[in-house]
């Protein structure tokens, strides 16, 4: 059974607490992205869960056994780190299937689940040469195919792509998915891409200052997200956060009064509990607005104040009441800076966080 289990996880360094109370569970077969900004305490949990730093307070258990008192090889664990620490002077066939020989296997075996390796991670054709005469995206499957070639009980990867170029990037993510997929191993993975995250796992926790925010699929995190922090970590360009006071609910619209203007949006019911005049945070998308010919009170109306193109997309920098509006449209609109829009909020893709930095949801 491949699983990993977290418990109350802490980890203090004098006075600084890096890791605090930590816990979460990962399934057979499923991808768990760590995810924060750095110094969040994201690489020091998956340390404690491999074994490499000893835990202050709470437990591990993987497979269902609690291994806090065992070594890291005694876990039957793979990681993957950001450096790949592979040996030089050994072929790219010898560094996959090094961790093979203390297993005992027969030659014919190592070379049996290397060549199966290499062959699902494209290292057929270098398996002769060294990590001096590979480039970089070629030595991160190497990596990868060390770990996966021993058939461990989970793996761990720490910042597996963060030396990559941006089209290696996108190749390793693609590549690593797919083995992944193939195995039925409980894997974390820790990274500060939110990209990397969002297209990687099946869940992610989210953390900040040695604490996890959020744990929920890509898909939540990114339209229910839990809190400011959430809301303002993740997306690109980032999630509007706009402050205003809460002035009704009726027929399924809220009433707001935000940038000296006042919009009716559709959010979820329970903002109808409020208190009119109550302090809230609502967030939209730069992707959740569009431009209407008229003015409307489910929008603003704002003056453009930058221009940034994006390719098949341009971002738009609005301003309404001295406060700064983004807005992702087609290339195909053409506006100007100084120009007056009138942007609307698409149906369904407002969230509204209380006083208390708290998502307000039934």
């Amino acid at each position: 059974m491949s699983t990993i289990r977290v418990e109350n996880l802490t980890k203090r360094f004098d006075k600084l607490t890096a890791v605090n109370s930590v816990s979460m569970s990962i399934d057979e077969g499923e991808v768990l992205c760590l995810l924060g900004p750095s110094g969040c305490g994201k690489t020091t949990t998956l340390r404690m869960i491999a074994g490499l730093e000893a835990e202050s307070d709470g437990d591990v258990y993987i497979g269902g056994q609690r291994v806090n008192q065992m070594s890291p090889s005694e876990r039957d664990i793979s990681m993957v780190f950001q450096f790949y620490a592979l040996y030089p002077t050994l072929t790219v066939a010898e560094n996959i299937g090094f961790p093979l020989r203390s297993e005992g296997l027969s030659k014919s075996e190592i070379d049996g689940r290397v060549d199966g390796v290499a062959k699902a991670l494209q290292l057929h054709e270098v398996l002769n040469r060294t990590p001096g005469q590979l480039g970089e995206g070629e030595k991160q499957r190497v990596a990868v195919a060390r770990a996966v070639v021993r058939d461990p009980n989970c793996f761990l990867f720490d910042e597996p792509l963060s030396r990559l170029d941006v089209t290696l990037r996108q190749t390793m993510r693609g590549e690593i998915k797919e083995i992944l997929n193939g195995l039925s191993k409980a894997t974390v993975i820790v990274t500060h891409d939110q990209l990397e995250a969002l297209t990687m796992a099946d869940r992610i926790a989210v953390m900040r200052q040695g604490a996890i925010e959020q744990i929920a699929t890509p898909h939540d995190i990114f339209t229910k997200p839990a809190n400011l922090f959430v809301a303002g970590f993740i997306g690109t360009p980032a999630m509007n956060l706009l402050s205003g006071q809460f002035m009704e609910y009726q027929d399924g619209l809220a009433r707001f009064d935000i940038c000296g203007q006042q919009v009716a949006l559709d959010v979820d019911p329970a903002v109808g509990n409020q208190s009119p005049g109550s302090d809230v945070t609502v967030g939209i998308r730069p992707r959740a607005f569009e431009l209407s010919s008229e003015p409307t009170e489910h929008g603003f109306t704002a003056e453009v104040d930058l221009i940034e193109p994006m390719g098949a997309e341009t971002l738009l920098h609005t301003m309404a009441g001295g406060i700064d509006i983004r807005v992702v449209v087609n290339r195909s609109q053409k506006v100007a800076v100084g120009e007056r829009v009138n942007i609307v909020s698409k149906t369904g893709q407002n969230v509204v966080f209380g006083k208390d930095e708290r998502l307000i949801a039934s």
